[in-house]
């Protein structure tokens, strides 16, 4: 008999006949009433039901979904399913293909007939963590949903995985910086840190990524474990409250392997969750014995800067062992050598003996045959003389012949001289002048040595010669010394528009450009040289250019971009680049210079007047883990050029107008410095600044904003804050940065973040 319950006390209600009755507040119900508040009761609870439901599966698709799924998120997500839904295929291979009895798994699969779409989930699922008593039933179950190319293609991969299964292979003992300890219930975290690890140059074990789960390899888990440590230089146990268990190996295996076995191997303890108030003795116990020097921190750069002085510190060592084992050779090669040198010895004494006795004979040979050997020295002298008398009357001739031959190719390289320095990036006057010099300076050797092999007896034919040999060379050292980088190498033109010059040490340099491209790529290499070198106004007054890219190394050198008036952009890739006078002068509608992370620099050369690289520019400059040095480069005096910095910046120049702080910036480093004066040089601009500082900046060092103002100049700085005035208050400003403390010149905005 079904259960009524009573709409005013929720008790149960009897039936007296055609009419319900509550025994407790005597309320009286029709039993039609009854039913139908009965059916709606039914609905409602089944309606929350399917949404129960919708929802269980959505949250076991999410934990199947991920890069590396957690065996128990998918096991809690499955279970979830089932105790709705208890006849869900899906939920139901998820959780057998957990199990550690695979034969529940084997019966599910052989009962199976789900939908295309379910069946390509079920086998994407089971083949990459396949038991060897289930590729039969996946072999039958894949037969009976799938046809053609998807069966062919399904079954090979189950072959594939399958040998890997009888391989039990595991990767564990190559070298690597950092071995990993976790627990895989912090899988998304551990993730996250092995890339982060490798990001930053470190090559990092991790059991999930580098342990193959075969059948071999299973069986062989810890050897492969504590191999992976032995061959590691450094140990970073990831802690929180699921790694700080007695169930979890990293705790219960891995550190008490560290502590027996390892005890000078370096040691950090990340901390990805605070301790809490309870925890087990023997984990604080390991913890205490694995770390007794608070080996331990809480922020990725602390991190990656402790790991960054393990590697230094092994490097170190390992060359201080190298040495050792050097010296040590070394002195064994000695007592050898020394051994062997005696034996010698002994053995040059008993020759030195032999030869005296053999020298006494040889001596008595010899006297003989000098005899004969004058008689025939006399004979070749008389002959020579004659030869030489018949040569003295053609001797002038050809001295004569070699003075002419000099003095034309003097002349010819002087013109050379001449052509080259005028016309320099003309590609075939530059070619033709490099060919000349080859040419004159080769003939003024063969002349200079003529002097000499020849008996002249005209002493003014070779002091001409020589004379025009010195001026030849002469000529030469000129043409090298005026920008056209030296005599070697050869020319090379290319369809891009521009001229090479290769160089003997594998470099070349850019000595002329005739292309007519709006966008200007530099390449890194040509032929298999490397461009380090742009001439001396190479890109001149070129109206047509409206960006440049610098794909390689390449300096650029005085006003090699002088009057490019439509230059828009600059983009500098990750090299150190050498800025020299004028290098983009006169560019007045350049709007934006992307740094990155290169490293620009300055310079000076001597004897010469210093024009900034950016004069009479107003770019600006974008600049996220490079260098921008020295304020040559962006200019000295009315300069109203910005710059952006991202998180990573490093040292940059002063005299910027408006300065952009990104987001996750901060000076607590001590890896931003503002290079030899304020990045706000006060002097230079009185009519105002702009700068944006995000939440991320803690603190400001010394002088960073300026040290000095001008008085009565109407000088002003605006400063648009991310944050409240309760946390601009709390920022550590260094007392010398006037330009954020002098009171009536400075407007501070508040809540007012930078807008891309």
């Amino acid at each position: 008999m079904k259960a009524y319950i009573c709409e005013r006390c929720g008790s149960n209600l009897r039936k007296e006949g055609n009419v319900f009755r509550c025994p407790h507040c005597d309320a009286v119900y029709s039993e039609q009433h009854q039913e139908s508040l009965s059916e709606a009761l039914d609905n409602v609870l089944q309606s929350a039901q399917i949404e129960a439901l919708a929802k269980a599966r959505m949250n076991l698709y999410q934990a199947v979904h991920v890069k590396y799924p957690s065996k128990e998120r998918v096991i809690t997500a499955a279970k979830a399913v089932l105790a709705i839904h208890p006849q869900d295929d899906l939920a139901r291979v998820y959780l057998y293909s957990h199990d550690t009895d695979p034969y529940e798994l084997n019966d599910l699969l052989a009962s199976l007939n789900v939908a295309h779409d379910e069946a390509l989930e079920i086998v994407n699922w089971l083949i990459p963590s396949l038991h060897e008593r289930t590729i039969g039933p996946l072999k039958d179950f894949i037969m009976r949903h799938f046809t053609n190319k998807e069966r062919t293609k399904y079954l090979t991969a189950i072959e594939d995985e399958a040998a890997k299964i009888i391989e039990g292979v595991y990767v564990a003992s190559f070298p690597r910086d950092v071995f990993l300890a976790y627990s895989s219930a912090d899988m998304k975290q551990v993730v996250r840190m092995v890339d982060l690890l490798e990001e930053n140059g470190f090559l990092v074990f991790a059991s999930f990524r580098n342990l193959r789960h075969g059948k071999g390899a299973q069986e062989n888990y810890l050897d492969a474990i504590k191999e992976a440590m032995a061959s590691c230089k450094c140990f970073v146990f990831l802690s929180s409250k699921h790694s700080r268990s007695v169930n979890c190996d990293a705790c219960k295996v891995e550190l008490p392997y560290l502590i027996e076995n390892f005890p000078d191997k370096p040691r950090i303890e990340y901390i990805l969750e605070d301790y809490g108030s309870h925890m087990p003795i023997v984990v604080r116990k390991t913890l205490k014995e694995a770390f007794p020097e608070q080996e331990h921190c809480r922020h990725e750069e602390d991190l990656i800067e402790r790991l960054t002085q393990f590697k230094k510190k092994s490097k170190a060592a390992s060359l201080t062992k190298a040495k050792k084992e050097e010296e040590e050779a070394r002195k064994k090669e000695q007592e050898r050598k020394a051994l062997e040198e005696k034996k010698r010895a002994e053995e040059a004494k008993k020759q030195a003996e032999l030869r005296a006795i053999q020298q006494q004979k040889e001596r008595e040979l010899r006297q003989k045959e000098a005899e004969k050997e004058k008689r025939r020295q006399e004979k070749i002298r008389q002959k020579e003389e004659r030869r030489v008398h018949r040569a003295e009357a053609f001797s002038n001739v050809g001295h004569g012949a070699l003075f002419l031959i000099t003095l034309v190719l003097c002349l010819g390289s002087f013109a050379a001289l001449v052509l080259g320095m005028t016309y320099r990036n003309n590609a075939f006057v530059v070619r033709a002048a490099n060919i000349i010099f080859y040419v004159a300076i080769g003939a003024a050797i063969f002349a200079f040595i003529g002097c000499f092999i020849h008996k002249d007896r005209s002493f003014k034919l070779v002091v001409g010669n020589v004379v025009l040999t010195a001026a030849t060379i002469i000529a030469v050292l000129i043409y090298n010394a005026s920008g056209n980088r030296g005599i070697e190498g050869v020319f090379v033109s290319t369809e891009f528009g521009f001229t090479y010059h290769l160089h003997d040490n594998r470099t070349a340099s850019i000595i002329a450009y005739d292309g007519e491209s709006e966008d200007v790529v530099i390449p890194e290499q040509v032929s298999g040289y490397t461009i380090d070198w742009i001439n001396t106004g190479v890109f001149a007054n070129n109206s047509q250019i409206k960006s440049l890219t610098l794909k390689g190394p390449a300096s650029i050198g005085p006003h090699a971009f002088d009057g490019c008036k439509n230059l828009e952009t600059i983009t500098f890739s990750d090299f150190t680049y050498t800025l020299f006078n004028g290098a983009f002068h006169h560019c007045r509608n350049l709007k934006a210079v992307n740094i990155g992370k290169a490293e620009l620099y300055y310079a000076y050369e001597a004897g010469k007047s210093t024009e900034c690289a950016f004069l009479d520019t107003n770019p600006t400059f974008y600049l996220d883990g490079g260098v921008l040095n020295e304020s040559w480069i962006t200019g000295m005096q009315d300069h109203t050029a910005s710059m952006i910095l991202g998180p990573n910046s490093k040292s940059v120049g002063p005299v910027f107008n408006t300065l952009v702080i990104k987001d996750g910036f901060t000076f607590d480093t001590g890896s931003i410095t503002s290079y030899s004066s304020p990045l706000f040089n006060n002097y230079y601009h009185p009519a105002g600044k702009v700068i944006y500082i995000p939440t991320s900046v803690t603190s400001i060092p010394r002088a960073f904003f300026g040290d000095s103002l001008p008085d009565g100049s109407g000088y002003t700085v605006k400063v648009y804050y991310a944050g409240t005035q309760q946390q601009w208050s709390a920022i550590d400003i260094d007392r010398t940065n006037n330009g954020l403390y002098n009171d009536g010149k400075i407007e501070i905005h508040y809540e007012t973040p930078y807008a891309e």
